[in-house]
């Protein structure tokens, strides 16, 4: 290992590979020191839409700024505007996957990509029963899939799914969005790192190897308890939390002025709420309940 000629540096001293070792700096790396691939979130509006050509069958790329990352090194790639991507011929029977990515041609060796060009393309799966998606070439950045199934003409017609899979990126110190719980586990970077769950609303800190949440879940709880005047609030916390506060809004019982909510256990994905009267510590069993809910970590 060595020193890199830095940039801005000498003239003319600087390759492409070396360029983009020093820019690596400039992205969220996982715990290796890997440079994380993907795209800087402008919102969270889907990147690729259907449309309605039929002369082929498209898709719609809109505009986006994304790091891709080959040789060790993150190549910055933009598209400034909306992009349609040519879908083949629905197949004739079954369903395939097709997957959307974008990617830096490269002639220059180590690469040897025969061109030097940026482009956004599918790249077409194979039809079948259960069908699984295709492979995409070396350094592309995975934008969405689209489920095409027979017969269709359009990429809006019925039947046709796409999915939004492009990875999120941020600049290095900044918050990772994730979609979901699969991606957090996948996402594996040093202690201090920070990320956003969007489906769950959960701010996420690295610590110690693993994720912790650092705000509170909330939310309104609706349920009927069950035979041991027991109900469940699933808290998406992943962790069991420290503190719980639950607010009754409504309880269907005859006798209101003795109803109780109380908390019983928590665990990593629950917490037991317990529904009795006061007067007794007699169960309601089979009593609808309403009530807010905090959980803090």
């Amino acid at each position: 290992m060595t020193a890199i000629v830095s940039f801005p540096g000498p003239t003319g001293l600087v390759d492409q590979l070396e360029l983009r070792r020093n820019l690596a700096g400039l992205v969220v790396r996982d715990s290796s020191g890997n440079p994380r691939a993907g795209v800087f979130p402008r919102s969270t509006s889907a990147i690729v839409s259907a449309t309605a050509s039929t002369g082929p069958m498209t898709v719609s790329v809109a505009a986006f700024e994304a790091a891709l990352v080959r040789e060790n090194g993150p190549l910055f790639m933009a598209n400034d505007g909306a992009v349609a991507v040519s879908l083949a011929t629905a197949p004739v029977s079954n369903s395939r996957i097709d997957v959307i990515y974008a990617r830096q041609n490269e002639s220059a060796a180590p690469m040897s990509d025969g061109a030097d060009t940026a482009v956004i393309a599918a790249a077409t799966g194979t039809a079948a029963a259960s069908p699984v998606k295709p492979s995409i070439p070396t350094g592309a950045l995975e934008l969405a899939t689209v489920l095409v199934p027979t017969g269709v003409s359009a990429t809006n017609a019925g039947g046709v799914v796409i999915t939004q899979t492009a990875p999120f990126t941020a600049a290095a110190g900044g918050t990772v969005l994730l979609r979901s719980s699969a991606e957090q586990t996948a996402w594996t970077p040093g202690d201090g790192s920070a990320a956003y769950r969007f489906d769950t609303g959960a701010e996420l800190l690295r610590v110690a190897g693993a994720w912790k949440r650092t705000n509170p879940a909330m939310g309104v709880f609706s349920a009927t308890t069950d035979a041991s005047g027991l109900a469940y609030i699933t808290h998406g916390m992943g962790a069991t939390p420290t503190i719980v506060q639950l607010t009754s809004v409504h309880i269907d019982d005859v006798a209101a002025p003795l109803q109780m909510i109380s908390i019983g256990a928590l665990t990593s994905t629950q917490i037991q709420v317990v529904a009795h009267r006061n007067d007794a510590n007699t169960r309601l069993a089979g009593t609808a309940i309403t009530l807010h809910w905090v959980a803090w970590p």
